[in-house]
């Protein structure tokens, strides 16, 4: 039985190219995958809790309210004094004009809608302007997905 070359040389070639890719694989075996230090997407969520204040009497400073902090300090003394703020969670924001509306500790809510503690005063693409009571303004950012 006699083998013709031409055939010997169709199945040759892709043999070749096997034991080539097998002797690359077992040389970068050793090489390990790039892992940032700290996720991606850690940065974005960073971002979210960002929130400001501005009060509308004369003089007032415009800080950057500490959310965690149950208290605002005082404008006459420095001294803190007991506010009863309730934590405020933006859960969504539509932005249609004058039909605009947001779902604020899950009640939907208009501009000019109040609660005890405060009126929601501006709707805006990605943020919220509430007034408490005491009449500090408080704009409420929203990240937008």
């Amino acid at each position: 039985m006699k083998i013709d070359t031409g055939i010997l040389a169709l199945f040759a070639s892709p043999l070749i190219a096997l034991l080539g890719g097998i002797i690359v694989l077992l040389l970068t075996s050793g090489h390990t995958p790039y892992v940032p230090d700290r996720p991606e997407f850690l940065s974005y969520i960073d971002r979210l809790g960002f929130s400001s204040q501005e009060s509308t009497s004369p003089g007032a400073a415009g800080s950057i309210r500490n959310v965690f902090s149950p208290s605002i300090p005082d404008e006459e003394n420095g001294s803190q004094r007991p506010e009863t703020l309730i934590p405020v969670f933006v859960s969504m924001i539509v932005e249609n004009g004058t039909k605009s509306f947001c779902v604020m500790n899950g009640r939907k809510m208009q501009v000019g809608d109040r609660t005890d503690a405060f009126i929601l005063k501006a709707i805006e693409k990605d943020a919220i302007t509430i007034r408490y009571m005491s009449g500090i303004e408080e704009t409420i950012h929203v990240k937008v997905y």
